[in-house]
């Protein structure tokens, strides 16, 4: 199987879907602390978290402090306290709610992306 090329300026919506589809493809993976922090992860480079501004701050509040749209904010407030119900739930549970939430991570358009990736390193016709 071939694995494809990607690199650390993949949209941050598009590498959260990609990690999101490696799980659910890969049950012995899909559990509720691997998705907490993938989701985390998410949240890091998204709004470029540091390991100096967690000294100072939670990810939560940069988060906050770093997005302007309050709908965004209450998305991930959501998608957080529903990650937080799953540590006592069966992993098949874990795989359903990443079914429910990996569509809102693969809008935007990401043409300028690939068709830059493209040329760069080849991939599997991402």
């Amino acid at each position: 199987m071939y694995k494809p090329h990607f690199n650390d300026n993949m949209p941050h919506n598009l590498w959260f879907y990609y990690e999101m589809i490696n799980m659910e493809a890969d049950h012995k993976i899909a559990t509720q602390k691997r998705l907490e922090k993938t989701f985390i992860d998410f949240l890091f480079r998204k709004y470029y978290i540091s390991s100096e501004d967690l000294k100072k701050k939670s990810y939560f509040e940069l988060v906050r402090e770093r997005e302007e749209d309050d709908n965004v904010i209450e998305l991930y407030g959501e998608i957080w306290n529903n990650i937080e119900e799953l540590k006592h739930k069966p992993q098949n549970e874990v795989l359903v709610y990443i079914k429910s939430i990996k569509l809102i991570f693969n809008k935007g358009n990401f043409e300028d992306w690939i068709q830059q990736h493209k040329r760069g390193k080849p991939c599997n016709d991402c």
